[in-house]
């Protein structure tokens, strides 16, 4: 029911902001209180009246701060970044909203020199709500602002990816024979396999569309030195190359590995040796 506090929550530590959301904090609730009055105290001096009311944003900015420099020494365990989770967060704001409600109890009668009721004390209680909410909701901002910022980055690094594939699709390839008599000339998007033939590799290719094929005097890892700078071609067995963007599956069948392929009712071998690479480069590591 409450699997959403378990979510993992960025831990900020920076002293320095905390300090600037602390003041604030602390600021808004000395206009709050002096403007509103809430607590109704009583001081005929002007100034002192001032320096009270300063005394209850001091107190909250204090309890703001100073636990960000006490609590990673008393509670190192506790405060681990990478561990940190939103049910921890609230945890700490809560102990906030105690500790502040609790000290400007004793700060209005011991040193404002007003006694305390339950109905002060419950406006103690429920103004003292209003810094851990606000710390949530900027905390919840900024982690709101990270994740755009990730999905930004990992937007520009899918579009550089998807320019750079289309780039290779549309890169003309020319393969070669051994004795450079014969040659092919191909976009990249159109290779489609290469297989070992004895002496001999078979090229498979789309062009005006359908399928063709062609004999071409080499070996597989003289094609295969010819198509290293294209990521998209893999060896996938001893005696076959091909194009990840034509596969439609990689499928395991009686403990064997094979590879489904658009158009093609071969089934394409795949061997241990190149098994790794084969998932890591379907995305199915």
């Amino acid at each position: 029911m409450f699997e959403f506090l378990d979510k993992p929550y960025p831990f900020d530590n920076a002293l320095n902001a905390f300090l600037r959301i602390g003041f604030g904090i602390g600021l808004g609730l000395f206009l709050f209180i002096l403007f509103f009055q809430p607590f109704e105290l009583d001081n005929a001096d002007f100034n002192n009246y001032i320096l009270t009311i300063a005394g209850f944003g001091g107190i909250t900015f204090l309890l703001i701060g100073l636990p960000r420099i006490i609590f990673p020494w008393i509670l190192p365990k506790f405060l681990n970044t990478r561990n940190w989770d939103l049910k921890r967060e609230i945890f700490l704001q809560f102990l906030l909203w105690i500790l502040n409600s609790v000290a400007w109890a004793f700060y209005t009668a011991y040193v404002a020199h007003v006694k305390l009721s339950m109905y002060l004390v419950f406006k103690m209680v429920m103004l003292s709500l209003a810094p851990p909410v606000i710390i949530l909701i900027v905390k919840e901002i900024q982690s709101l602002q990270n994740q755009l910022h990730k999905f930004k980055e990992q937007n520009r690094e899918l579009d550089a990816v998807a320019r750079s594939k289309q780039k290779e699709d549309h890169e003309t390839i020319e393969l070669v024979s051994e004795n450079r008599s014969e040659k092919l000339a191909l976009k990249a998007s159109e290779l489609i396999l290469v297989k070992s033939a004895e002496n001999y590799v078979e090229i498979l290719y789309r062009a005006s569309g359908s399928i063709n094929k062609t004999l071409m005097r080499t070996t597989l890892k003289g094609i295969e030195d010819q198509l290293r700078s294209l990521n998209q071609m893999l060896r996938c067995h001893r005696t076959y190359i091909i194009n990840t963007a034509h596969v439609i599956k990689l499928q395991r069948e009686y403990g064997r590995f094979y590879l489904k392929m658009h158009e093609i009712e071969e089934e394409i071998p795949v061997s241990r040796q190149y098994l790794l690479g084969v998932k890591s480069a379907l995305g199915n590591a």
